[in-house]
């Protein structure tokens, strides 16, 4: 391959060992570094740190000299309005209550670290699920916790039976009438985790 032509009057620089590629074991260059003391030095620091800062203005506080005026054309700038509560007059409709989802009992039901209810309340809500079945000698749903097996099941157990009550009622549309039997029931009429 030719040499490209080199520019008459260039002179040429002598090759140094910064030029060469770089192998393994090669000395890295290191920048020499002079170390000085005294007044001078001291001055020749001053004096370049205040070459620094003559960089960069003082630094003014926001909205300082800076008039700010809001658009008036813009809504977003519009003069607000105080909202009222939603009304319920005659002719209006009233205001939606939360859709009951399985999601929303849960929180309900586990309200204040509760597990489920206590044995007769519990039972109660049990007795209003419809189409128990029994499957392979098991009811579906399980029956609730209650009697001798009361002190030997873990709340956390007790939590998961609950669930699937709560489940199964969903499953068979009666979710409703289980929450309105949940939200009648008192902080007494409930087993919680610290009560275990």
């Amino acid at each position: 391959m030719a040499k490209p032509p080199s520019k008459p009057g260039s002179p040429k620089r002598p090759r140094t060992a910064l030029d060469l590629p770089y192998e393994p074991g090669d000395l890295i260059p290191k920048p020499d570094v002079v170390e000085r003391s005294g007044d001078s030095a001291w001055a020749m620091f001053n004096e370049l740190q205040d070459q620094q800062d003559r960089k960069f203005a003082d630094t003014v506080p926001g909205g300082v000299g800076i008039p700010f005026a809001p658009s008036t054309q813009d809504p977003a700038y519009a003069p607000t309005k105080p909202m009222g509560l939603p009304s319920t007059k005659d002719g209006e409709r009233p205001v939606a209550a939360p859709k009951v989802t399985l999601d929303f009992v849960m929180v309900e039901a586990r309200r204040k670290n509760r597990v489920c209810p206590r044995p007769r309340r519990w039972q109660q809500l049990y007795d209003m699920l419809p189409n128990k079945q029994v499957v392979n000698g098991m009811p579906h749903p399980p029956a609730p916790i209650v009697g001798a097996a009361w002190n030997a099941v873990a709340p956390l157990g007790k939590r998961l039976c609950f669930r699937e009550h709560l489940e199964w009622a969903e499953k068979q549309g009666k979710l409703v009438e289980v929450f309105a039997l949940i939200q009648s029931l008192t902080e007494e009429e409930w087993f919680h985790m610290e009560d275990a």
